[in-house]
């Protein structure tokens, strides 16, 4: 769904209920959207003067198509309404933000998730996994260098795709190549794991070989419009990461916001968009997963410490790489 296809040699069934969906869909025209790929394919690359919101709407007519015309399994009528109700809010959202009126943005995007309350994927973050934190500076030697930006530096703090504009969270990677593709070339990295397992809880935008079959795979398929939503790539401008507002990022905040909100969550599990041809089952360095972690500060601090005490830095050894070039 992300990019690379895996080019599996085999009888058709022999294949996962989602290898199957994939083929089904790689060979129809009807799913084709308005960037030139197939309505599965992540992430979501928005063409030249096309707007997000009419890229999404495009996404979701043929999406819709899909789960009604689909015959390698029945989608229940009740989940096509399901469907039919979360994109039609997601676009609802979009107009209400791009109208200005923001705080009823917010109150559809909650309505939106209450109704994936009860599915959502979710995971505890494993403790048995070495992460990496990465800074473009060079040299940093201090366990404190690798931490959030502190609450006397708001000011750098700037809209990323899941962090809102003063708002310090807290990004580390599944891999060092992840790294290099997210934050820079060369820098300063450290590895880290998390104490204890169950201490951290995220909600998980990835995809896993185990929701290739069954009720798990028709609440990914449930879950796809927001998860799309989430993937969301402009290429409207050469210089894009310079542009004043970023419409693909309204979406992915608004689960932010959300989620700290409600605190039903610490952060989010999330594949890098930087990297066209992901595998999204790679591992150890092809391994382009990333969690955001959300801060919370108590009076006086600078940083979220009870955060940061729940990793052990690995290697307290900091280096300086070049990223590797891309496949």
């Amino acid at each position: 769904m992300f990019g690379r296809r895996n080019s599996i040699v085999m009888e058709t069934n022999e294949l996962t209920e989602y290898r199957k969906l994939v083929n089904y869909v790689s060979k129809g025209s009807n799913y084709r959207t308005l960037n030139g790929k197939d309505v599965l394919w992540l992430p979501v690359q928005v063409p030249q003067n096309v707007s997000v919101k009419e890229m999404l709407d495009d996404l979701f007519d043929k999406y819709k198509r899909l789960i009604r015309w689909c015959d390698l399994f029945k989608f229940e009528q009740d989940d096509i309404s399901f469907v039919d109700d979360v994109c039609g809010k997601i676009i609802n959202v979009l107009d209400s933000y791009l109208s200005g009126d923001v705080i009823e943005a917010h109150k559809v995007f909650s309505d939106v998730m209450n109704l994936y309350d009860n599915f959502f994927p979710t995971k505890d973050v494993e403790n048995d996994i070495l992460f990496y934190r990465m800074r473009k500076d060079l040299d940093l030697k201090n366990r404190e260098d690798f931490y959030h930006l502190p609450t006397t530096m708001r000011n750098k703090c700037s809209s990323e795709r899941f962090s809102i504009a003063g708002y310090p969270c807290f990004y580390i990677g599944y891999s060092k190549n992840d790294c290099f593709v997210e934050i820079s070339k060369t820098g300063s990295m450290i590895g880290m794991t998390l104490n204890e397992i169950g201490s951290l809880k995220v909600l998980d935008l990835t995809f896993s070989k185990e929701q290739e079959e069954g009720e798990k795979l028709i609440d990914f398929l449930k879950a796809f419009p927001l998860i799309a939503s989430c993937y969301v790539v402009t290429m409207n401008s050469i210089d894009t990461e310079k542009a004043k507002f970023r419409e693909e990022y309204v979406i992915p905040q608004m689960l932010t916001s959300y989620l700290r909100l409600n605190k039903k969550y610490d952060g989010i599990c999330y594949y890098s968009v930087r990297y066209e041809n992901l595998d999204t089952l790679g591992r150890g360095e092809n391994d382009y997963r990333n969690l955001v972690l959300f801060t919370n500060f108590t009076s006086g601090c600078e940083h979220d410490t009870i955060l940061m005490e729940k990793f052990r830095p690995v290697r307290l050894k900091v280096y300086a790489r070049k990223a590797p070039k891309e496949r």
